[in-house]
């Protein structure tokens, strides 16, 4: 009998192939889970930053919003 070359196994089971959102997930990479909260950190801390050193700026606006006072030119 003649030498025949093998060929590749087909897997035709279409389960594995279609998503289903009821199916077990996959699961998550530690090092996406790391950067995802790393960024989320990230984001917390430059908020804080932006906000503490603008302070004066953002209750200004807040009180001529909410009291209509804030700004010294606008009670002359």
């Amino acid at each position: 009998m003649a030498f025949l070359p093998r060929l590749p196994h087909l897997n035709l089971n279409l389960t594995q192939k279609i998503y289903s959102p009821y199916g077990p997930r996959p699961r998550r990479s530690p090092r996406v889970v790391k950067a995802w909260i790393a960024a989320l950190v990230l984001v917390g801390l430059l908020t804080y930053y932006v906000t503490s050193r603008h302070r004066e700026t953002t209750r200004a606006y807040a009180n001529k919003l909410t009291r209509g006072q804030g700004w010294e030119e606008d009670r002359g």
